[in-house]
């Protein structure tokens, strides 16, 4: 059977990233790695895989992207805090800034814009206030997986969490923890859809297989599913600037 064609005789969407052809619809990987992603609450491959935080860096700065360290989550909260001074701030859905207490740190001097606070229960949509996210200054939000060479990658289900990410700011800051790094492509695609997706849609009980089940993408037709959207981006956005703040321990899913 040629490379790509399914039983069905479908040719499965592919993309070109680096030297690697990637299967979108669900890489079948089964290694140490995936394994000890599935076997880790926190979605962490720390027992097989130590990434080369280094390599890291330097493939994100080579994408273009800025590039910072923080050991802990109180140094990128301390660090983040000190940059981002006086501006109208937007912050995505993302258990990593949860967990960073974010919004608490920049909202004493800052405008915060933040989703996972939406005021739905005063009257005003999700859909309205999602949108003022893509007016503000600054926008945060963390990553579903980047690559050792600097790729980040992000699905999405509504859509305003990478449209926000993409354009219109005058800084862009994802904020990610090392159980997010992956060595490759085919493994951040296999994080996302396998790990990252299905434990998001149990922690906001969605009617999903993957949530039901708790295991693996199904690659569902559920309208509750949240893997809509794939984005990857290889390099910076053009006439914004993007930084990632790479947090020393595991952080979100």
């Amino acid at each position: 059977m040629p490379a790509g064609m399914h039983a069905q005789g479908i040719r499965a969407p592919r993309i070109q990233g680096g030297n690697t052809m990637i299967d979108v619809t669900r890489p079948e990987l089964d290694d140490a790695i995936t394994r000890a992603w599935q076997a880790s609450p926190e979605g962490s491959a720390a027992a097989v895989y130590t990434p080369d935080i280094e390599r890291v860096l330097q493939g994100l700065r080579a994408n273009r992207f800025e590039a910072h360290y923080c050991a802990d989550a109180a140094e990128a909260r301390a660090y983040l805090n000190g940059k981002i001074d006086g501006k109208k701030v937007g912050i995505g859905d993302s258990e990593t800034l949860r967990k960073l207490e974010l919004h608490e740190a920049l909202a004493s001097h800052n405008q915060v814009h933040n989703v996972q606070r939406s005021p739905i229960n005063k009257g005003t949509s999700f859909f309205e206030y999602a949108k003022g996210t893509l007016l503000t200054d600054v926008f945060l939000c963390s990553v579903n997986a980047l690559t050792e060479d600097g790729i980040l990658v992000n699905m999405d289900g509504t859509g305003n969490r990478v449209a926000a990410a993409l354009f219109g700011h005058e800084k862009v800051y994802y904020v990610a923890g090392v159980n997010k790094i992956c060595p490759d492509l085919d493994h951040a695609i296999w994080r996302l859809r396998n790990i990252a997706a299905p434990r998001n849609c149990l922690r906001k009980h969605k009617a999903t297989p993957c949530a039901k089940r708790g295991d693996r993408c199904y690659n569902c037709a559920s309208p509750e599913r949240i893997c809509n959207g794939l984005l990857i981006e290889f390099k910076k956005m053009s006439n914004m600037d993007m930084e990632v703040v790479l947090v020393g321990e595991s952080l979100g899913l």
